[in-house]
């Protein structure tokens, strides 16, 4: 813990490093030991690759799950107070708001003032 902050928890497919190839820095050695440190450097830099695509296709999935569901909800939100009044039953068509992505500021059926409407499509018939 530092500073009463507890270190992140680590998910297990999170990218990790692996730990470095044992190294003599000999004289005689040092292409070896470079060529062995280069190695490590494209096999840890392909995993990395490897692990960002496999994270780019799982979000790019939810992300064309979630626009084709805004799309549904959008059609519907449109569709339902058309459908409402074409088939003369106007106090369904307050049910498109709820497909809608953002609610109208006030409601159709009240003033600004929050008082009903006359003649509104959810107030009683006239007798």
């Amino acid at each position: 813990m530092v500073d009463g902050m507890s270190a992140p928890v680590r998910r297990p497919d999170d990218l990790g490093l692996p730990d470095l190839p044992a190294l003599t820095w000999a004289p005689g050695g040092l292409r070896a030991d470079l060529a062995a440190l280069r190695a490590w450097a494209e096999r840890v830099a392909d995993e990395a690759v490897d692990w960002y695509m496999a994270e780019k296709r799982l979000k790019a999935r939810w992300s064309r799950r979630l626009r084709s569901l805004a799309i549904v909800l959008a059609t519907l939100g449109g569709a339902v107070p058309v459908v409402a009044l074409a088939s003369h039953r106007p106090e369904y068509g307050n049910w498109g708001t709820c497909c809608s992505p953002s609610p109208p500021a006030r409601s159709p059926t009240t003033g600004s003032s929050g008082t009903r409407r006359p003649g509104c499509a959810t107030s009683p018939p006239p007798p």
